[in-house]
């Protein structure tokens, strides 16, 4: 009957559950001799399966592959510093990924079996990096807030005199001190003597703590001081040497945690703001294809660096996402850093150095990326980016770009130097793209599309360098154009290009069918037409205001006229290297429509 076959399919159903549930039961921890014989093991074999002996080891909660950093004593109200609740909560997957059986991926990375870190809606402050090690897979942080504040000395200790001191009070507040609401206001150079890191720390606390400037101080920026003499003050210098936060480090510099700062996410320890989410990049990845890490998910956070820290950095993965639905602001120096490895997807994530209203001035200048790819084939899609100094920075190759919109606060990008766009790779694709009063730049570009963008305001696409099969199609500019410099400029040089020469190669380039809603359009071929009544043999053609390159390289002529004639005409074209004029002889004169068409591209 139907009510016995119901109960059939019931009792099927629970079997079928609690056998699946029974695979993903997380198992209690090993025995210490055991998991010390496995950790071996995987050190041998290359791979760094240490358990981070500096968060608590906690305890999983049965037939769970889901925790949160609440069970671990964090503040979803981001009240109280909630760092160790995260990071133990993320242990919490990296412990149960040693235990667990699973399918083993390509690279031997251990299976976290899909265990997430939710977030529960809550908003937790951190000081540190949040790492997922190397060699950890299909695992994933969700749904909440992270908020970064200025880490503590603590725990850190300075060299005075051949005497170890504990950094740590300037009257009332810890070194060093979270700044973020002065903005570099009334700030000095320290005094000249002070050549050390411990010099500039003992000033600070002898001015209260104004000289403390690590936070957002860039050499581009008013607050940022030279000294005449040449000795190194209390604000970075050029090469980004001194800063008054180096004097916190503690006694073991190969351990930089205690104060917030993490070393692989910068290789300047002390020096540059801590990334908030790190997936991979502890160790050396020594897999073939640079992919130790596979199948991480950043999906639905908020991150919010403070003006302290730097947002996501991803190194040496593969299958890595970020979306959809992130939103990362005021970082400090990334948003979100790629490098090494390939194929990570960043998905529909909005990020600001600021809030999209905020007024910039000369006293606060832009100074952020917000998305850096170092590597290849990754995947950016769907997302924006309303302030930042450079929008998108693209150094590796063979990526994807679709449908990135880059803006700025009070659309002046223009004024304070900020670039939507800046290309120093090669073999890219944009596609659906938007700049938004501002330009990108596309520095010696080789195997470049960039097809159904749009431009509006602003400068709209500007080349720098050698081209070489570069192709800008079906792009609307309702203002700005596409501008040419046979030089790359300082301000946009990579540090990995070179300055080209006045005179540089362009091979296979195709900039058409493009729409202008004002001025003339221009493009790497151009056609222009002259009509004479009267016999004429000399007829001038100018095409510099047409031409984004101004190097004609071929020259196509057509001649007819109505007129009888018993010789036909010859047209014969003449032009100059380095030039964007054609010169036409007739010969005989005759009356009649002429019309030359130009390239600029030689072809392969």
């Amino acid at each position: 009957s139907f009510h016995l076959l119901l109960l059939l399919l019931l009792q099927f159903s629970a079997v079928s559950s609690a056998n699946f549930y029974a695979g993903h039961k997380v198992l209690p921890l090993l025995p210490k001799d055991l998991a010390k014989s496995l950790r071996a093991k995987n050190v041998k074999a290359g791979k760094n399966y240490v358990v981070n002996t500096q968060v608590p080891q906690p305890s999983i909660p049965p037939n769970a592959l889901r925790v949160s950093p609440t069970q671990y004593g964090g503040d979803p109200t981001g009240r109280i510093d909630s760092t160790t609740a995260v990071l133990t909560a993320v242990q919490a997957c990296l412990n149960a990924s040693t235990i667990v059986p699973r399918g083993k991926f390509p690279v031997e990375a251990r299976d976290a079996g899909g265990c997430t870190v939710d977030l529960e809606g809550g908003e937790y402050l951190i000081s540190q990096t949040i790492l997922i090690p190397a060699y950890v897979s299909n695992m994933l942080i969700t749904t909440g807030s992270l908020v970064a504040h200025a880490p503590s000395a603590k725990n850190g200790v300075v060299e005075n005199n051949n005497k170890k001191k504990k950094v740590g009070e300037c009257g009332n507040s810890s070194f060093p001190l979270n700044m973020t609401s002065k903005w570099c206001q009334g700030l000095g150079g320290g005094p000249p003597e002070a050549a050390t890191p411990e010099d500039c720390m003992a000033a600070c606390c002898a001015m209260q703590g104004i000289c403390n400037t690590w936070q957002f101080c860039a050499p581009d920026q008013k607050c940022f001081q030279s000294l005449e003499n040449g000795t190194k003050g209390c604000f970075l210098d050029k090469a980004g040497g001194y800063n008054a936060t180096q004097s916190c480090s503690p006694e073991d510099p190969k351990d930089l945690s205690s104060v917030g700062w993490v070393g692989a996410s910068t290789g300047k320890p002390g020096v540059s703001p801590f990334f908030m989410i790190q997936i991979g990049g502890d160790v050396k990845c020594n897999h073939p294809q640079g992919s130790c890490n596979e199948d991480i998910g950043i999906i639905n956070v908020f991150l919010d660096g403070g003006h302290v820290a730097n947002g996501i950095q991803v190194t040496s993965v593969m299958g890595t996402v970020i979306g959809p639905h992130n939103y990362i602001l005021n970082f400090s120096e990334y948003g979100i850093q790629v490098n090494g490895g390939h194929e990570v997807m960043i998905d529909q994530t909005w990020l600001g150095e600021t809030n999209f209203d905020f007024v910039f001035s000369d006293d606060r200048l832009p100074v952020a990326t917000a998305i850096e790819i170092n590597s290849n084939d990754h995947y950016i899609l769907d997302s924006i980016v309303f302030s930042s100094k450079v929008g998108l920075s693209m150094r590796g190759a063979a990526n994807m770009i679709t449908g990135l919109h880059v803006w700025f606060p009070e659309n002046a990008a223009l004024r304070f130097g900020a670039t939507a766009f800046l290309d120093t790779g090669g073999q890219n694709r944009y596609s659906g793209c938007y700049i938004d009063c501002s330009v990108a730049t596309f520095i010696n570009p080789k195997d470049i599309i960039w097809t159904d963008g749009f431009s509006l305001g602003g400068k709209g696409i500007s080349i720098e360098g050698s081209v070489t099969q570069f192709q800008v199609k079906t792009t609307e500019f309702m203002g700005g154009s596409i501008s040419y410099s046979p030089n790359v400029t300082s301000n946009n040089m990579d540090n990995n290009q070179q300055t080209s020469s006045s005179s540089p190669v362009i091979l296979d380039a195709s900039l058409e069918a493009n729409l202008f809603s004002s001025g003339k359009p221009v493009g790497s071929k151009a056609t222009l037409i002259q009509t004479s009544v009267t016999a004429q043999q000399h007829w001038e053609f100018n095409f510099c205001d047409r031409l984004v390159f101004p190097n004609i390289t071929s020259i196509r002529t057509s001649f007819t006229t109505t007129i009888g004639c018993t010789v036909y005409p010859v047209a014969v074209a003449r032009y100059s290297p380095n030039s964007c004029s054609v010169v036409v002889d007739v010969n005989p004169p005759t009356a009649g429509t002429l019309v030359v068409d130009v390239d600029t591209s030689e072809y392969s």
